[in-house]
């Protein structure tokens, strides 16, 4: 009888190593999905609503109202229900085009062009024309718009600060020129009496920033308050937000009353990259952070109430390229996966999509969105 070949010590020693091989990636993917549960929520189910929405021009821009939805892709801005059916049609054709919301109206207009369209979700609210090339703006959640102009004299720009009521009625003109401030941003309270404008001054060794506060009455603005205890920062970004102001530099987020008293502030040690607002929270994106100071890991996502005080965080796992929020949740986009989180840093579902995202938003809920990509739109509703 042929007899049979008896293991040798290498086989065994081998058999032995692929075992202890097979046990460690148990043991490591064990503790990989219970210490990171996050990667491993379930996807949520999409349902497309409605027809394609596709521009064949540019790529388009949107501002959701919670209820519909604006696309404006240079040429002219429609306006969709929430099932994604077509309402209106609106031709603005612009060549550099200015498009953002805010609450339940939109505005285009064009860099150095002199005229707006304010939009809300029946139709044109108003046009705003001005006399000089527009250089900014700010759009209210009320309806009301503010234009800055520049047009240089003699080789200094004179900046003009016109501002519009709901009803298209111009009932402000504030000569903002001056030497050595130059105009940034700025914002209007929901009621509308009360606005603030962020200037960069050149004044001094370093760029600094200065924040001015005007109280509005009728067709008058009196200036009621300033703040330039802003050294070597840029404030870029201001806000009302539950009736507070917020402003965003490059170094720290601050909150006013409307009369300009400073209620709170917190330093800001990592470039911030994206930023969303509601009435009840702001949600700070972070990315790098700054060399050798306590910054937050990339890719975190704060959320702070109006007076600044931390609700929660969320740490994405890839870079994030887009944040909006509404109904009390953000959607944070990082590339092509979405997730839907709480301002209590609850997650409530997410999803990897297929395409390049341009724009997410919420919708009627925080269960249906819209999502669009470089030549198209599409309305979801979402199973978490």
């Amino acid at each position: 009888m042929p007899r049979t070949a008896k293991p040798t010590n290498s086989s065994n020693i081998l058999k032995i190593a692929i075992v202890l091989l097979a046990i460690a990636a148990i043991i490591f993917l064990l503790i990989f999905v219970f210490t990171n549960q996050d990667s491993y929520i379930e996807q949520a189910e999409f349902t497309a609503v409605g027809a394609n929405v596709t521009y064949a021009h540019n790529t388009a821009t949107l501002h959701a109202t919670g209820n519909n939805f604006f696309l404006f892709d240079g040429r002219s801005v429609d306006i969709y229900t929430a099932t994604g059916d077509i309402a209106l049609s609106i031709p603005i054709n612009m060549g550099a085009p200015w498009f953002s919301g805010n609450g339940r109206y939109a505005v285009a207009l064009e860099q150095g062009g002199h005229t707006a369209y304010v939009l809300n979700e029946t139709g044109k609210a108003y046009t705003a024309t001005v006399n000089y090339p527009i250089s900014g703006y700010a759009l209210g959640s009320c309806g009301r718009l503010i234009i800055i102009t520049a047009h240089n004299v003699y080789n200094i720009y004179e900046h003009t600060l016109f501002l519009f009521s709901p009803r298209g009625e111009q009932v402000l003109t504030i000569n903002l020129t001056h030497a050595q401030r130059h105009p940034i941003a700025a914002a209007i309270s929901t009621d509308g009496r009360h606005m603030a404008v962020s200037f960069i001054d050149t004044s001094g060794l370093e760029l600094n920033s200065i924040v001015f506060f005007y109280s509005i009455d009728g067709n008058a603005a009196t200036i009621i308050a300033s703040n330039s205890n802003n050294p070597n920062q840029i404030v870029g970004i201001i806000r009302f937000m539950n009736n507070n102001l917020i402003t965003i530099s490059d170094k720290e987020v601050r909150a006013y009353s409307t009369y300009g008293t400073m209620l709170a502030h917190t330093p800001v040690y990592n470039r911030v990259t994206y930023v969303a607002f509601t009435n009840n929270f702001l949600a700070l994106s972070l990315g790098a952070g700054i060399l050798n100071m306590p910054s937050k890991p990339p890719n975190t996502t704060i959320f702070f109430n109006s007076n600044l005080i931390p609700i929660s965080s969320f740490e994405s796992n890839s870079t994030i390229t887009r944040i909006t929020a509404i109904h009390d949740a953000a959607l944070i986009t990082t590339g092509r996966e979405l997730t839907a989180v709480t301002s209590n840093g609850n997650i409530l579902w997410r999803r990897i999509i297929t395409h390049d995202i341009t724009h997410a938003a919420f919708l009627t809920s925080t269960n249906k969105i819209i999502l669009a990509g470089p030549t198209m739109a599409q309305v979801f509703t979402i199973t978490p």
